[in-house]
């Protein structure tokens, strides 16, 4: 499990995350994609190996609605 703290916006652009600091706290906040964060001693992390199975199937997902 390799954690990015969300608190840290370089860390998220170097980890390839392309989402603001903001939209990953609304999300956590809406309980939107849950499986991308976990929570340890009060800070928020998203993390990365959910992050990248995430986008795969999203990239499968999308050249099936196209193939």
């Amino acid at each position: 499990m390799r954690l990015v703290p969300v608190k840290d916006g370089e860390a998220l652009k170097r980890a390839g995350i392309p989402f603001s600091r903001k939209t990953l706290y609304t999300w956590h906040c809406r309980g939107r994609h849950t499986e991308l964060f976990v929570r340890l001693g009060g800070s928020l992390f998203v993390d990365l190996e959910v992050f990248q199975q995430w986008i795969e199937k999203a990239k499968k997902t999308r050249k099936r609605r196209f193939d």
